[in-house]
């Protein structure tokens, strides 16, 4: 009675793009029979569905900073997925959130003002760096990699540029 109670709570778990209070809610009971039935036979199945549930926030909050790159608020992309990649860092949507915070920190440097560019190219470039470290054998990291070279690109730029 208790597992049917808590998957009806996974049940009434909204898509990922609506409330997510109900996902909340399945999780926390699917938890609670977990741990006050440890030995049943339901427990491998109330993992599998709080495992369900989880990814289903992470794509929430995913969807919501891809949102912020989208809307071109590149400041607001770069935070949402530095907190994306701290509070889930075994997430399936990793890789996704390391390059495009690579790339708004990209578009973010190259639409400043003119004294903020050379910084934030900087910034972009540790950005890539991140980036190269956990996903360098990917399909992504070619990218990635053309992204770095425009930073590179832009970098030599700025440094040769005269200033008055």
């Amino acid at each position: 009675a208790y597992y049917k109670s808590a998957k009806s709570f996974y049940e009434l778990s909204e898509r990922f793009s609506l409330d997510q209070k109900e996902t909340h809610r399945g999780m926390e009971k699917l938890q609670g029979f977990i741990n006050t039935y440890p030995n049943s036979d339901k427990r491998s199945e109330a993992n599998i569905l709080i495992t369900k549930l989880r990814t289903k926030l992470e794509k929430n909050q995913f969807e919501t900073a891809k949102q912020y790159y989208h809307i071109e608020d590149y400041k607001a992309a770069i935070e949402s997925f530095d907190n994306f990649i701290a509070d889930n860092p075994g997430t399936i949507f990793r890789e996704q959130a390391f390059l495009y915070r690579l790339k708004a920190a990209y578009e973010l440097a190259i639409k400043s003002l003119p004294f903020l560019v050379q910084e934030r190219l900087v910034t972009a470039k540790g950005y890539y760096n991140s980036y190269m470290k956990y996903y360098k054998d990917t399909d992504s990291a070619r990218e990635a990699n053309g992204i770095s070279q425009k930073i590179e690109e832009k970098l030599v730029t700025a440094e040769t540029k005269p200033t008055i």
